[in-house]
């Protein structure tokens, strides 16, 4: 029983560790990150997707709403999270993600590609910060070995379409699928993400693609 359960756990972590792996930007995306005096930054195993998922209880998904049910992508929808109309065509659902402490909420938005490399959109959304203080990116592996691409940046946020003007103390949470038939993008105060974060975590960890 004793040497079951040594053989078990190494096993465990040998999944755990081939599930998740970590691969760093090419050499322009660097050049974007240099150019705001930035450095790659290597990701916490601790705060991963398959880390996070590990912690967390069955509670985290609301079982009364309608799962996320896309073209070739499924997902349970977490607790809090509140389904908007997208604000735009490009946007194939929207969710709203409010703040307990009453700062401005988040805005989770799902677009479908293809709209450009994978390369080519992680590079645009660094460049929407103009002295982004932090950024990291890294990759896991969703359950079927589909790639997804994440990126985690925030400072202040320069504007994109359909958002004007300078907003500071902003952060971003994207994650790119594969080499680009969804993309992910949760915006909004570095104090909201922050509370979303696991949340955001446990989702991109239960995404399901074809």
């Amino acid at each position: 029983m004793i040497e079951y359960r040594q053989w078990l756990s190494v096993s465990c972590m040998a999944f755990a560790l081939s599930a998740c792996s970590q691969n760093y930007s090419p050499e322009r995306v660097d050049d974007a990150l240099r150019e705001k005096g930035l450095s790659r930054v290597e990701a916490d195993a601790g705060t991963s997707v398959h880390g996070g998922i590990g912690a967390t209880a069955a509670s985290a998904y609301d079982a009364d709403a309608e799962p996320l049910s896309l073209p070739g992508l499924e997902a349970p929808v977490p607790t809090g999270w509140q389904r908007r109309t997208p604000s735009s065509s490009m946007r194939v659902a929207e969710f709203g993600l409010p703040s307990d402490t009453g700062a401005e909420e988040a805005s989770l938005a799902v677009f479908r590609g293809p709209m450009g490399s994978v390369e080519g959109n992680i590079e645009r959304w660094i460049g929407q910060f103009d002295d982004a203080t932090e950024s990291q990116r890294w990759e896991v592996s969703l359950q079927g070995g589909t790639r997804m691409t994440m990126l985690d940046v925030s400072g202040t946020f320069t504007g994109s379409m359909g958002n004007t003007g300078h907003q500071p103390a902003y952060r971003l949470l994207g994650a790119i699928v594969g080499e680009g038939s969804y993309y992910l993008k949760l915006l909004g105060p570095d104090v909201t993400v922050g509370e979303w974060k696991e949340s955001f975590d446990k989702f991109i960890g239960s995404i399901s693609v074809e």
